[in-house]
């Protein structure tokens, strides 16, 4: 006696394997994935749906979260607030209305010997080195490095003369 459960996904595997051979270049990735058994006159039926990968290049494609750092000099300011508030306003500018959905924050540093948590702003005569944190989604990249130049790239242009640091890559 056979489980109909195993004869359906042999079968589905088999199809896929035929499906694949006949080809050329690189498929989507298919997986089906159980979503729920009942019984219909005695005998176990497993519901499946099809999911299909991106895929480029033979490579599967991924979503990412980049988060960068940025260097941002402030000229003739007085406080560390007004400079803050110069370099939100001016990165701001440069990214509107193009690049509108990049997210820009002032960073923050830990204090060596205390740990505690500050922004990152230094102020030396009447100028003001500011750190940004950028953070922007890179939709379907190759690796974590693909998504990290294109978000350098991207970003790069707006920001011609600020260093741009890539401080984390998160899938989503």
């Amino acid at each position: 006696m056979h489980d109909n459960r195993f004869i359906f996904i042999h079968l589905l595997i088999r199809q896929n394997q035929q499906y694949t051979r006949g080809q050329s270049g690189p498929l989507p990735i298919i997986q089906y994935l159980p979503v729920s058994l009942f019984s219909d006159t005695g005998q176990w039926i497993v519901l499946y749906f099809r999911y299909e990968y991106p895929l480029q290049n033979g490579v599967i494609m991924t979503n990412y979260k980049v988060e960068l750092e940025a260097a941002w000099l402030v000229r003739e300011v007085k406080t560390a607030e007004d400079a803050m508030a110069i370099a939100l306003s001016e990165s701001g500018k440069r990214l509107n209305p193009k690049l509108d959905y990049v997210d820009v924050e002032i960073g923050t540093l830990n204090c060596a010997s205390c740990n505690d948590e500050f922004m990152s702003v230094f102020l030396v005569a009447d100028t003001a080195l500011v750190g940004l944190i950028l953070s922007i989604r890179i939709y379907e990249a190759d690796s974590e490095e693909h998504a990290s130049r294109i978000a350098k790239s991207v970003i790069g242009r707006a920001f011609r003369d600020v260093p741009l640091k890539v401080i984390s890559v998160e899938p989503f």
